[in-house]
């Protein structure tokens, strides 16, 4: 079961002295290792080797935070009204109910300032302690959308241009200890004459902060196709 709310904050862009109440979070996506409890079919809950926490124990924390939540997005967009998209949070919970680890494993957002953001207030949530397990894991998911519209692009129209920069990729990963995971993509905004305008990062494992910092920075040096007077996006597997 997988449910994401789409977040409309045309309104945050109004009247600075009026905020208004920030919606909902969206339903938590679990990741189950083994099939539920059958005693328990409603509910969604990680299971097997680790424990459990369920549905409102996941979106507690987020929904506590979640004016702050939002406020990531309305700063970045602030200047770059045409960002939107799904971010996937996946959440490692302790023993002690502190996230043990939280890292973007999926992203079509493509900003990295607002990705680092939403992952800085996740690092600082407390959930309940895992319930039959030492530790629990999820995925998160938060959507937002756009406010201008943007001009769709395949990843085949996009890889040559990355291929092409592999050598920045290549420089960017010595300061990563562990190297580039196996899963690493890229989300861009493509602005007339063909300069990144916004990118973003997602990966299946943890990313080193100067790596991504170093790959962000030099994606915006990048020339791509023009996309004549429009703003485009496309989403890219990213390798070395």
């Amino acid at each position: 079961m997988k449910h994401a709310v789409v977040v409309g904050l045309m309104a945050l862009a109004g009247c600075a002295h009026e905020r208004p109440a920030p919606p909902p979070p969206p339903a938590p996506v679990v990741k189950h290792e083994a099939p539920p409890p059958r005693e328990e079919p409603d509910d969604m809950k990680v299971a097997g080797t680790l424990g459990s926490l369920n549905d409102d124990e996941i979106a507690g924390p987020f929904q506590r935070r979640w004016e702050d939540v939002t406020r990531c997005y309305a700063d970045a967009s602030v200047r770059m009204q045409y960002l939107g998209g799904k971010i996937e949070v996946k959440v490692r919970v302790a023993r002690t109910g502190d996230p043990k680890s939280a890292f973007v494993v999926s992203s079509t957002f493509g900003n990295y300032d607002a990705e680092r953001c939403i992952l800085g207030i996740t690092r600082g949530l407390h959930f309940a302690k895992p319930h039959g397990g030492a530790e629990a894991e999820f995925t998160y998911p938060i959507e937002f959308r756009a406010k201008r519209p943007v001009q769709a692009w395949d990843e085949a129209r996009v890889s040559p241009s990355v291929v092409r920069h592999r050598k920045d990729v290549h420089e960017c990963k010595g300061r990563s200890p562990n190297g580039l995971p196996p899963s690493l993509s890229m989300t861009v905004y493509v602005a007339p004459g063909g300069k990144v305008a916004s990118a973003g990062l997602a990966a299946d494992a943890p990313l080193d902060d100067a790596f991504a910092e170093c790959l962000v920075q030099k994606t915006k040096l990048w020339r791509l196709d023009d996309p004549l007077g429009k703003i485009a996006k496309a989403t890219v597997g990213v390798a070395e």
